[in-house]
């Protein structure tokens, strides 16, 4: 995975440079806009081409050709050959607000996400006097100013037409016009906060997607893990419950991203709590005795997750929740029970962490069909027996046999969240080693990531 990510670091560089200028570092923090469940097509930045400019034989200057809506774009990263960042594209509007705007890509399928944040008077202000669009047009961005100096790389302001659309692109590598660094200037240093605190948001999804596609998985759910002995992994998913803040750090210092497990579906007798909410069991969760099917269309079960035990989880410093026995619908097919664990779900997303739901396919179907956007509800999907099952009549572990209907319909659930855009993980339990090479085949095929486990009980 990691000289993928490097072919594409230095195929990046290549074609767009080394963007030295505009940069922001911030302290990183979250923003989050949900997309409807019709918004499935397949977009890119409307910023992203830059025709090359005849300074000499442009059409004239004509407000009559300008946008109503935008006054000046311009391309915003914070990129060098070893920070490999995204770049997106930010839209001032005459309306005073200001637009940001990026597109990342899982599996086959590229988002856009357009976020709008509100300026202040004295921002506006300052933007608005600074753009000159007649000079913009006019000037040439490369000529020689000894006054101007940038450190490298490729930068662009965007001047837009009546469809609002890029009507003339200015820039060009290391502009040293005087006149474009001013305006230049005063794009970059009049953003609100809260749109470099989303940009650093942006950033950490870009690169978690890229870190945790193929990426080294591991799944260790027992309550008395060896912490010092789990290292090395992309992505780690801990029952975070059972772990104190040293055992986190141990694991932080070890691993990359940390998950925690946390059952919204079902009550385990083991978990502190079990007393306070046992009235709300629905019944019996065959072949696991310690465990009961929960009333998610409960208030108090969903403030619980929400309120209490997900802030308990966060305060340890997990990067997002993998969330367990959603199949709660698939047992109880009402919409009562939908609608809560829609709740549940949703309330989880708007962490701004990662979602990973484990199995769930009845209830994202259904979800999707009939509430909302998938990524409403997850960021990925982990899927448990494509490969394998379990035998509970003679306790044994086996595998599916060929493309078998179970492996299929597998398959084409994940297959067709992964074009979406979710995360696909498997999870796979096995010692046999034709098994493993299967499970491995299929997900290099397909990006996904894998952690087999000889035994259920994830130690």
């Amino acid at each position: 995975m990691k000289s993928r990510i490097l072919a594409l670091i230095l195929a990046a560089a290549s074609l767009l440079g080394l963007a030295g200028c505009g940069s922001s570092d911030k302290e990183k923090k979250s923003s989050r806009t949900k997309r409807t469940k019709d918004d499935t097509s397949v977009v890119t930045s409307k910023d992203s081409e830059k025709a090359d400019v005849d300074y000499d034989n442009k059409t004239p200057f004509s407000d009559l050709d300008l946008s109503e809506k935008y006054l000046v774009g311009f391309q915003y990263s914070t990129n060098d050959l070893f920070e490999y960042d995204p770049y997106v594209t930010i839209r001032y509007r005459y309306d005073k607000k200001v637009e940001l705007e990026g597109a990342f890509s899982t599996g086959t399928r590229a988002e856009t996400r357009v976020l709008e944040f509100d300026l202040t008077d004295d921002q506006f202000d300052a933007v608005t006097s600074a753009i000159d669009l007649y000079k913009l047009y006019t000037l040439d961005p490369e000529e020689l100013d000894p006054e101007t100096t940038y450190d490298g790389g490729y930068t662009y302001l965007y001047m837009y037409g009546k469809d609002d659309d890029i009507l003339y692109s200015a820039g060009g590598f290391c502009p040293m016009n005087k006149d474009f660094g001013n305006m230049l200037h005063a794009v970059h240093t009049n953003l609100p906060q809260e749109l470099l605190d989303a940009y650093e948001q942006f950033k950490y999804r870009f690169h978690f997607q890229n870190d945790v596609q193929c990426c080294d998985y591991g799944v260790f759910l027992s309550d008395d893990i060896d912490v010092n002995a789990i290292t090395g992994y992309d992505l780690l998913v801990v029952d975070a419950q059972f772990l104190t803040a040293g055992d986190m750090d141990t694991l932080r210092q070890n691993n990359q991203y940390i998950l925690s497990y946390i059952n919204v579906g079902s009550l385990e007798s083991f978990r502190p709590y079990y007393d306070e909410y046992a009235d709300l069991a629905l019944g019996d969760y065959e072949n696991w005795e310690d465990e009961k099917w929960i009333d998610v269309s409960s208030e108090r079960w969903q403030s619980f997750i929400l309120d209490t035990l997900a802030p308990q989880l966060l305060e340890k410093g997990i990067d997002g929740f993998f969330v367990d026995n959603c199949d709660v619908y698939y047992q109880y097919q009402t919409d009562e029970i939908l609608n809560g664990l829609a709740t549940i779900m949703e309330g989880l997303v708007d962490t701004d962490k990662e979602v990973i739901i484990n199995g769930g396919d009845v209830f994202l179907d259904a979800y999707t069909s009939r509430l909302g956007y998938w990524s409403n509800v997850i960021t990925g999907i982990n899927q448990e027996m494509v490969f394998t099952y379990m035998d509970w009549d003679n306790d044994m572990l086996r595998a599916r046999v060929g493309d078998c209907d179970e492996m299929k319909y597998y398959k084409d659930y994940i297959e067709k969240y992964a074009d979406f855009g979710a995360f696909i993980f498997l999870l796979e339990y096995t010692d046999n080693a034709g098994i493993e090479q299967r499970v491995k085949d299929y997900c290099r095929d397909h990006y996904f990531s894998y952690y087999i486990s000889d035994s259920l009980e994830l130690d």
